[in-house]
């Protein structure tokens, strides 16, 4: 495993002390054009608890011993997205043009989770899995609601 979860906050507090719009790295992988691997190092980080990028380079190398660079980008991407993406997410179902950066993203999330009832310091304490799988059962019970 290279990577094992994607926390709210931390998505939040690396791209503000980076400077970094993961977004785009993101989407770039998505796209599948480049990969650069500082990209994938700062999801590995993220993904590993903040882990050092020393570190981080240790686990994408033992992985790549056995993977591909494209095992490592879909399990990036099946983590950040919270569930087993089937190849067909495209940076048009996350919008790229109309945030500046993830950071904005997830707070667009969050007041809509917060219009549901769950707090804000609940939200950045989520993992990116837990708040999709909460985003989607606030949707189904919506639909089922209007049913």
């Amino acid at each position: 495993m290279l990577v094992k979860r994607f926390y709210v906050n931390d998505i939040k507090r690396y791209e503000e002390d980076n400077d970094l719009n993961l977004l785009l790295h993101f989407n770039d992988m998505l796209r599948g054009m480049y990969i650069k691997m500082s990209y994938l190092t700062d999801f590995v980080v993220l993904g590993n608890g903040n882990c050092t990028r020393e570190r981080a380079c240790d686990l994408i190398d033992k992985y790549l011993d056995e993977h591909s660079l494209y095992d490592a980008v879909n399990e990036v991407k099946d983590k950040l997205l919270g569930y087993q993406d089937d190849g067909n997410t495209t940076e048009d179902d996350l919008e790229v043009d109309k945030y500046d950066n993830f950071t904005d993203m997830l707070s667009d999330i969050s007041i809509q989770l917060m219009r549901n009832g769950v707090s804000y310091s609940d939200f950045w304490s989520m993992t990116t899995a837990d708040m999709y799988r909460m985003l989607s059962a606030i949707t189904q019970k919506k639909e089922d609601e209007l049913n």
